[in-house]
């Protein structure tokens, strides 16, 4: 990852994985699609995997069985999880132009086997120029909020 592609793109979008949690495979064919529909429009995507007994080659070897298109990151990844607040795996980051975060939760509203029935991430994204911070109408109902996720331990802090 470099400080350049964040510069340049429209929006950031971080997805905290774990080579651990079962959720993320689950998420893995919707992750590459709106990876495939948005990185063209100029919204850079990242994996992190800040979670704290991750190896390079365990987070290699994940991403490359699960296929995903868009770049994994390991370094930087306990920081960047501290500085958005990071609780859960898989959870959606949206950054703006200026840095600021203007949607953290779900990707979708999946639980296990259901249909999705709310596309939080993607609505996000629809959004001209991500105009405010956390939406009330984009918020998944926190009763139901982030249910096929696990919890995030995250490494420890630099030295």
């Amino acid at each position: 990852m470099r400080l350049s592609d964040l510069r340049d793109a429209k929006a950031v979008v971080f997805i905290t994985l774990s080579t651990r949690c079962p959720a993320v495979p689950r998420y893995a064919p919707r992750l590459n699609r709106l990876y495939e529909t948005y990185h063209t429009r100029g919204v850079a995507f990242y994996g992190v995997y800040p979670e704290a007994d991750e190896t390079l080659e365990g987070i290699r070897a994940h991403a490359r069985q699960l296929g995903f298109k868009f770049p994994v990151v390991r370094q930087g990844a306990v920081a960047i999880a501290r500085a958005v607040g990071a609780t859960h795996v898989p959870q959606a980051f949206v950054l703006n132009r200026n840095g600021v975060v203007v949607y953290s939760g779900a990707i979708d509203s999946v639980t296990k086997r259901e249909v999705v029935q709310h596309q939080y991430l993607r609505d996000v994204l629809h959004l001209p120029r991500h105009p405010r911070p956390q939406s009330e109408d984009l918020v998944p109902d926190p009763s139901g909020y982030l249910i096929d996720a696990c919890a995030l331990i995250l490494g420890k802090p630099p030295s």
